[in-house]
């Protein structure tokens, strides 16, 4: 994997690895030494990858559950969240960050910011645009 403009890419590699079915006048064939050689590099060279959990990639980075690191991690995840949410919606409904804006009697920046979890959000304020989109907000409580 490379990481090309903040994406990550998949990018794959072939190896030439010298090949005869036979060997033929001191060459190498596919029951060779030399060729066992090649292909055992070819074994040690692909890394099989360090696969995790989410929850420790999350310790590892931002620190245990309780850490202030972590704590600031949650919250802001949390103001990703719902942005995403409403800009989905938003999109899913046929609307513009204008449009929506309009509904709600807003100005398009304040949308975006709130999609773009740049901008605290009154509960009143989501209860609206919620309603500007003719979708129904569901919430629940998780006790830690």
């Amino acid at each position: 994997m490379k990481k090309a403009n903040n994406k990550l890419e998949a990018t794959s590699e072939i190896v030439a690895v010298p090949f005869s079915p036979t060997a033929q006048n001191g060459k190498e064939g596919l029951g060779s030494e030399s060729s066992s050689k090649s292909v055992g590099r070819l074994k040690e060279d692909v890394q099989k990858p360090k696969l995790k959990s989410f929850a420790s990639f999350l310790d590892e980075e931002h620190g245990p559950i309780g850490t202030k690191s972590r704590e600031d991690f949650q919250k802001s995840y949390e103001y990703f969240n719902l942005g995403e949410l409403i800009k989905e919606v938003r999109i899913q409904r046929g609307l513009t960050q204008e449009q929506l804006a309009e509904k709600v009697g807003m100005n398009k920046s304040y949308i975006s910011r709130i999609e773009n979890s740049a901008k605290d959000i009154r509960f009143s304020t989501l209860l609206k645009i919620i309603g500007a989109m003719d979708a129904r907000f569901r919430y629940a409580i998780d006790l830690v």
